[in-house]
């Protein structure tokens, strides 16, 4: 890498963790307001590890700019696909 990017590549990394420190502040507002408690959000986040560091397979199509609609199903399977995390 380049050191005259290293600037901007910082503030990129910056943007990315301070977008998702943002969506886990709102999610945990959210879950009080709702009357949710912090420990049962913690757990849905846990479980959800398997989908967020998934989400690695979204990068490299975004990098070639040949990211495909069907793609954004991955996800949604990988949630559906996996075990409860509150049974029944």
């Amino acid at each position: 890498m380049a050191l005259h990017i290293a600037p901007a590549i910082k503030l990129i990394g910056n943007s990315i963790l301070l977008g998702m420190l943002e969506i886990l502040a709102e999610s945990f507002t959210l879950a009080e307001k709702s009357g949710v408690d912090a420990k049962d959000v913690q757990e849905v986040i846990k479980g959800m590890s398997l989908c967020l560091n998934s989400g690695v397979v979204f990068i490299q199509p975004l990098v070639e700019n040949s990211f495909l609609p069907n793609r954004a199903h991955f996800c949604s399977l990988l949630l559906t696909k996996t075990r409860p995390l509150f049974p029944m």
